[in-house]
């Protein structure tokens, strides 16, 4: 629908962020016939759309469920985005209007493998159907006026504006040098809402290894299980790519597993990682292979980095036996073999301490947000009417693989048609 078709219902919408959540909120109030004006603190809207997913914009997921999200409260807010707007609706959404997607797996890709063509397509979209965006205008305040029903909203450069209505989609902390909507929290909390403490999630993870850098740049699939020393038969595993860097340990597996880390630390708890380098062989397999290997290499004079050879790649083999204690030059007959035994057996058993996680700038989401409890089904406010909240300002937040991006659209449409004053056409 273009803004010729709309049908104007005499509500004027504001909407607060110009990022995934807050572009389809103002897109849907607009076909929903409402007078739309679009906030965005940065020089240009879906600035951070423009990089997600390492630039081709992973949109969806096949496998996407609400369960699959953290949120401290409840998962009903990813429900009632699903239930309300699902996922399978918001990629009819795209190929109904001419843009191409293709899969990698379950993973959803517009066919260009570009970020920029759904930027594109957006903003296009946005300026087709009337939405009437400002960019470079900070929000600095939000009120509600109890004489006249309407919402007062301030910028940083004093402009007063009204609405009838107003979404909050400002996204998360700062995100590569991006203001993403660090000011949506502040709004939010002035609003009488409170919200769960937040974090970075989706990064990498620190530890007190001594000799990590000798194994920056390695890359190989692994199996990663986090462990709360206080209940070690409760480990979260993961499988995937690790990727090792002289910062700590990152990779798709190590992603997945951020959010429980994060949580952990952020009650006290140093949690370890535990990595199987070698998840396909089993460990009696494994256990016989280097068992003859030290007794081989004894018998050629091999030395403590020739017994890795096929298992390991050399730099992370360097890695493990610099943090043995031992020497990668010592012949395997000079070594204790106990001690060898236990070094190759760390390659399946390998634990690190977790010291940290990477910081908001090198996160993919933020962790927490506006509590799940005080927003309903329809996403609107529970203390203001008029009220509502979409994308990563709130408190859910998903794993790798297009389930954010898929969270951020789904629920910007709900609340841009139900703060339009019509539910989901």
């Amino acid at each position: 629908m273009n803004s010729s078709e709309a049908v104007r219902n005499n509500v004027r919408v504001i909407v607060v962020g110009g990022g995934p959540a807050g572009c389809m909120a103002a897109l849907f109030a607009r076909e929903a016939g409402a007078e739309v004006l679009l906030l965005e603190a940065n020089p240009q809207v879906l600035e951070k759309a423009a990089i997600t997913g390492n630039g081709r914009c992973n949109l969806s997921n096949l496998a996407i469920t609400p369960d699959a999200y953290h949120t401290v409260e409840s998962n009903h807010l990813a429900k009632s985005a699903f239930l309300t707007y699902r996922p399978e609706r918001l990629l009819n959404y795209f190929t109904e209007n001419g843009i191409y997607l293709h899969t990698r797996g379950n993973l959803i890709y517009p066919q260009t493998d570009r970020a920029e063509t759904i930027v594109l397509f957006l903003k296009r979209k946005l300026q087709r159907n009337g939405v009437v965006i400002r960019t470079g205008t900070a929000v600095t305040g939000v009120n509600w006026d109890p004489e006249t029903g309407d919402f007062l909203i301030r910028t940083e450069d004093d402009d007063v504006l009204t609405a009838d209505r107003v979404v909050l989609a400002t996204g998360g902390l700062v995100h590569r040098g991006r203001d993403c909507g660090a000011a949506g929290y502040t709004l939010a909390k002035s609003l009488g809402h409170h919200l769960t403490a937040t974090m970075p999630a989706l990064t990498y993870l620190t530890t007190n290894e001594k000799h990590l850098a000798a194994a920056d740049g390695v890359r190989c699939e692994a199996r990663l299980t986090l462990l709360d020393p206080g209940k070690p038969q409760q480990g979260v595993s993961e499988q995937g790519e690790l990727q090792i860097t002289k910062k700590g340990l990152s990779g798709i597996a190590v992603f997945q597993l951020s959010h429980a880390a994060g949580t952990l630390l952020r009650e006290g708890v140093q949690p370890e990682l535990e990595i199987d380098f070698l998840p396909g062989v089993p460990e009696e397999e494994y256990n016989r292979e280097i068992a003859g290997r030290i007794q081989s290499g004894i018998c050629r004079e091999e030395t403590v980095a020739d017994l890795f050879l096929g298992i390991l790649q050399p730099k992370a083999a360097s890695w493990l036996i610099r943090e043995a204690g031992e020497v990668e030059e010592r012949k395997v007959k000079k070594c204790d073999k106990e001690a060898l035994l236990k070094l190759l057996s760390s390659v399946k058993h390998r634990r690190c301490i977790i010291t940290g996680t990477g910081s908001y700038p090198e996160a993919q989401v933020t962790a927490g947000g506006v509590q799940g409890n005080e927003v309903t089904e329809a996403f609107e406010s529970v203390y203001h009417k008029g009220l509502y909240f979409a994308g990563e300002l709130l408190d859910v937040d998903g794993p790798c693989g297009g389930y954010n991006l898929t969270f951020a659209m789904c629920s910007g449409a709900a609340a841009g048609a139900a703060a339009a004053g019509h539910g989901m056409p």
